[in-house]
């Protein structure tokens, strides 16, 4: 056996693999064939998309950094160039889900369930339709989870109209409750104020009476 040069660069040969699973026509782990591959050149070796797919919704998982990565399918699949077309690494974990028509609508809401998914309508359809917020629902800090894992908050604009998200089939819309106001607190902790001047006033008589 040839002994390795000093100072030789070590080389991996094992192939980077990224998988793919869900609704592509042949799910599967698949080889980068490129150091620059990206995420539409594989689901196009995967066969494209089904009949089934949500094409508004992956879920990409990067287990070089053990995050998942929102995404935006719809724009990788249409622009090879677009930022989220993003060129893949080994390891990479993508799953398409299946179109699911349902929006789901929890939190600080009267009626929290899951409603079916109308095009177009925004996060203040499905928070009327789920009965509204509760006495104690912040709407104004409601936002929405897409099915790709991309979080959409209310956008507060000075001279225009506020952006509203619109909630696309499978995301989820979470009305969180309001911060205790400075009233609420000094109403919650006004026995105990009170019991203190109580101690007070009888500690001031008992030194009178001294």
């Amino acid at each position: 056996m040839k002994p390795r040069a000093e100072g030789a660069a070590i080389v991996d040969a094992r192939p980077r693999t990224v998988a793919l699973s869900g609704e592509v026509r042949f799910p599967g782990r698949y080889a980068l064939e490129r150091r620059d591959e990206r995420l539409s050149a594989v689901i196009q070796r995967a066969g494209g998309l089904t009949a089934n797919a949500d094409s508004t919704g992956i879920a990409f998982q990067r287990a070089r950094d053990s995050v998942r990565i929102g995404l935006d399918l719809q724009k990788a699949l249409g622009k090879r160039g677009s930022v989220d077309n993003l060129v893949l690494q080994d390891g990479d974990s993508i799953h398409i889900p299946r179109y699911s028509g349902i929006v789901t609508v929890t939190g600080a809401v009267n009626a929290p369930m899951a409603l079916a998914y109308v095009r177009g309508e925004n996060i203040d359809y499905y928070v009327r339709a789920a009965g509204g917020a509760s006495r104690v629902g912040d709407l104004g800090r409601a936002y929405v989870t897409n099915a790709s894992g991309r979080v959409e908050s209310v956008h507060r604009r000075t001279f225009r109209p506020d952006g509203v998200p619109k909630p696309g089939p499978g995301s989820k819309v979470v009305v969180p409750e309001r911060p205790p106001s400075d009233g609420s607190l000094w109403a919650r902790n006004l026995p105990i104020i009170a019991s203190i001047i109580g101690s007070l006033v009888t500690l001031a008589a008992i030194l009178i009476n001294n």
